[in-house]
């Protein structure tokens, strides 16, 4: 077959939790003998006889209404129409990951539907119904009333009318064959969205299931895997840390992972008095990441929008490390509480102090957690189960169009 992955975000050098689903998946793919390509935005590399398809982004299109709403009004630009239809037109199915552009979407689609692909949809976060991508409003809460958004998310009317025809525009994801949640607690977001729940299968993320390198050392630090921002929940991590400190001395946390809140987060440590054992380390080498993941004695996933999958949990689980995680989104899922790990309040920084020190001298929890996560990674979240998933599903698709 030859298959099209769209996603506008896609760079090999810096790839995020869906941008390394797409690469694993494409991969696998093309290792299977079909011919793959990568549709995006950015300036990335191909790899393993996968293709990568550069398309301008909207701030890089002629617009005559300016920046700041170029990129609604390059939906005007009818020339994307006419690169799609040749893009579109080698390719026997079209796979819509992220698509963080309305005018693309826009496009895409009715460049799609008109040569009649079959078309698939693997949302990895909430973009086609919050145009804040997380279902978070301004004060930290998850919002129940995504459809309007009549939350304190947009002071000026002008900015929500804004939103909200962009918000409109993503209705096109209604008209795909088939939508693929990657959790069940998506699933339901979808079916709030308005996907009839006939075209909706949940079908898990995978992760390449790695030999733990140190079977039997628990490892020393607390680790946090992840972007840098507010919906990671990372203040409340930092919050959580002059208690850990009273009853674990020798506890170190280690940031791994870079984003827009790093100097906040560095002062708040320095606040807090707990400076010398927060550390971050940014962006790491290959190498050094898994160096780094061996030897943490545990795994923190403090999120406090509702994720919609938690690969950072499940990474974690196959490398037989106990894992703490808010009690939020698809995380309940992945996290089985007092099974493979522990789950905590959402934001609650006492909570989650309460749940690392319960667990950090605990050698008997640590282990059982670990091995119990390690078996359930590994039946539920291989990537090879889920690649071969996704294959049936082209196959499945290309038979009812024939």
């Amino acid at each position: 077959m030859k298959i099209l992955q769209i996603a506008t975000e896609f760079d090999l050098k810096k790839l995020g939790g869906a941008e390394k689903m797409v690469y694993l998946l494409a991969g696998h793919l093309s290792k299977a003998g079909h011919k793959v390509s990568i549709l995006t935005c950015e300036d990335s590399d191909g790899f393993n006889n996968v293709k990568i398809i550069k398309i301008p982004k909207a701030k890089d299109l002629p617009s005559v209404y300016g920046n700041s709403t170029r990129s609604i009004f390059s939906m005007l630009n009818i020339m994307q129409l006419f690169r799609f239809k040749k893009i579109f037109k080698e390719f026997d199915i079209i796979h819509f990951h992220n698509v963080h552009s309305y005018s693309l979407l826009f496009y895409a689609m009715a460049a799609a539907r008109s040569q009649r692909k079959k078309l698939m949809w693997t949302p990895h976060d909430y973009w086609f119904a919050c145009p804040k991508q997380t279902f978070l409003t301004d004060d930290g809460k998850v919002c129940t009333d995504p459809a309007s958004c009549n939350s304190t998310c947009f002071k000026s009317s002008r900015i929500r009318s804004i939103f909200l025809f962009r918000h409109r525009t993503t209705r096109k994801f209604h008209s795909m064959d088939i939508a693929l949640p990657t959790s069940d607690y998506a699933k339901k977001r979808l079916i709030e969205f308005g996907i009839d729940k006939n075209k909706i299968q949940t079908v898990y993320n995978g992760v390449e299931i790695i030999d733990p390198d140190n079977d039997n050392d628990l490892g020393e630090h607390i680790l946090f895997i992840g972007y840098l921002d507010r919906r990671k929940g990372t203040h409340s991590l930092i919050r959580a840390m002059p208690e850990v400190r009273k009853a674990i001395p020798e506890a170190q946390l280690i940031f791994m992972g870079d984003g827009p809140e790093i100097a906040n987060l560095k002062n708040l440590a320095n606040d807090l008095g707990v400076k010398d054992i927060v550390k971050f380390t940014g962006r790491l080498s290959e190498k050094e990441f898994e160096e780094m993941f061996q030897s943490a004695r545990l795994v923190v996933v403090p999120s406090i929008w509702p994720e919609i999958f938690g690969l950072v949990a499940t990474e974690a689980m196959v490398r037989k490390k106990a894992v703490i995680a808010s009690n939020v989104g698809a995380l309940p899922e992945i996290v089985q509480h007092e099974k493979t790990g522990l789950l905590f309040e959402p934001g609650n920084a006492e909570d989650l102090a309460d749940k690392i020190t319960a667990l950090y001298h605990d050698e008997e929890r640590l282990r059982k957690f670990g091995e119990a996560g390690r078996s359930i990674a590994t039946a539920n979240f291989d990537i090879d189960d889920y690649s071969n998933t996704i294959e049936k599903l082209y196959v499945k698709l290309m038979s009812e169009s024939n």
